[in-house]
């Protein structure tokens, strides 16, 4: 920063009560944060329970994370993870519980069967990341950095309805319309380990 910085911030924290509310915004910025988060993958698991295809899925979330998972077989078998840090949507499987080659295997041999509901995505020679997808820069938009991350979710607590139907309909409903619930539990149980 120059002087010229420092000489602005005097003047916008001129008061000790300016000072101190800096610092309890600054404080809380985080759970705000996740809050805004948290509040827009609710609202995309409500899309998910209300549609009518919806129940034999199971939508989870975490840190910046949220994941459409068959009911059946649980959050860590085959689901639809999109990852907002890295900007990456994917068909994902935990390998630690799952042998992530059969499930690759079973993926290419329905790939007829998965492709339509899933478009946008292209392979990967990932293990538990068979299949991958960039998240659309309306929905996200940012290097994958946490300060503009941090920003970025003001933009969703602003908008939070629409971003979680955007989600929904991007990642999640063509799955929903095409019934995969049973092929992703399918596939799942087939790898357990």
């Amino acid at each position: 920063m120059t002087e010229q910085h420092y000489s602005e911030l005097r003047e916008l924290f001129n008061t000790q009560e300016k000072w101190d509310a800096f610092l309890e915004l600054w404080y809380v910025k985080d759970s705000l944060r996740n809050h805004w988060f948290d509040q827009t993958a609710e609202k995309v698991r409500q899309l998910v329970v209300n549609h009518p295809n919806g129940k034999p899925w199971l939508v989870s979330s975490g840190y910046f994370w949220i994941r459409l998972s068959p009911s059946e077989e649980g959050v860590e078998s085959l689901s639809i993870n999109i990852d907002f840090s890295a900007r990456k949507s994917s068909l994902w499987v935990n390998a630690n519980l799952f042998d992530s080659a059969s499930v690759s295997s079973d993926i290419q041999a329905n790939v007829s069967m998965l492709l339509p509901c899933l478009p946008g995505y292209v392979s990967n020679n990932h293990p538990w990341c068979p299949m991958l997808k960039d998240i659309p820069s309306d929905i996200i938009n940012f290097e994958p950095d946490w300060k503009t991350f941090d920003s970025y979710m003001y933009k969703w607590a602003a908008d939070g309805d629409s971003m979680a139907v955007r989600i929904f309909s991007e990642f999640f409903e063509p799955l929903l319309k095409a019934n995969m619930a049973s092929l992703f539990a399918e596939i799942s149980k087939k790898a357990q380990k």
